[in-house]
């Protein structure tokens, strides 16, 4: 009789486990062998759902735009010396610069045509259950998405602009619209400081 310890667990558990283990993939191989058929469907099947959800399951693509500045004397950044980017970087990230990057990058337009396949299902079946949604609900919907996306970073030196976004083009344009409108802005602050 083998010895026990006082939980009811063999002395020789590593041998026992090893065994049961060996025992179980033996057990394992030959019902795989005895239904080949049924195995191979079962992974064929397995395998093309995988597939499948893979090429219908959104995806979301970073695109992000580094900008190095040089500092002068001559144009002084608003605010303190160190705090002038992280300030742009506030202003960036404000709502009515949001609205303004979404209708000049025609996010709306483009956003039902660029949809993944299981989104445009879900956006069918909201549709249909409250009705089309109005050109300034979708507005307001990409700028709040947009404002959940849009990643701005600010040191002494360097501003990062970057987006997650499920359209890959969209995202560049996005990083682009917001760069060109963060462009526009400086040098109206520039122009203001020159005529001053």
């Amino acid at each position: 009789m083998r010895a026990e310890d006082e939980n009811g667990d063999d002395e020789r558990t590593g041998t026992v486990h090893v065994d049961l283990l060996s025992s179980y993939l033996a057990f394992a191989g030959r019902a795989i062998r005895a239904r080949r058929l049924l195995s191979a469907t079962i992974f064929v099947c397995l395998a093309a759902i995988t597939v499948g959800l893979v090429s219908i399951w959104p995806r979301t693509y970073h695109c992000e735009m580094k900008l190095m500045v040089q500092r002068t004397d001559m144009l002084p950044v608003h605010g303190e010396r160190g705090e002038g980017l992280r300030s742009i970087a506030e202003t960036i990230a404000r709502h009515e610069n949001l609205e303004a990057v979404v209708k000049q990058a025609d996010v709306v337009k483009t956003w039902s045509l660029k949809r993944p396949p299981a989104l445009r299902l879900k956006d069918s079946i909201v549709s249909l259950l409250y009705g089309e949604m109005s050109e300034a609900d979708k507005t307001a919907m990409l700028v709040a998405t947009l404002e959940s996306k849009l990643s701005v970073t600010a040191t002494d030196n360097t501003l990062i602009i970057g987006v997650d976004w499920p359209d890959p083009q969209m995202a560049a344009r996005l990083v682009d619209t917001t760069y060109l409108n963060f462009l526009e802005a400086r040098h109206g602050v520039e122009v203001s400081t020159i005529s001053n």
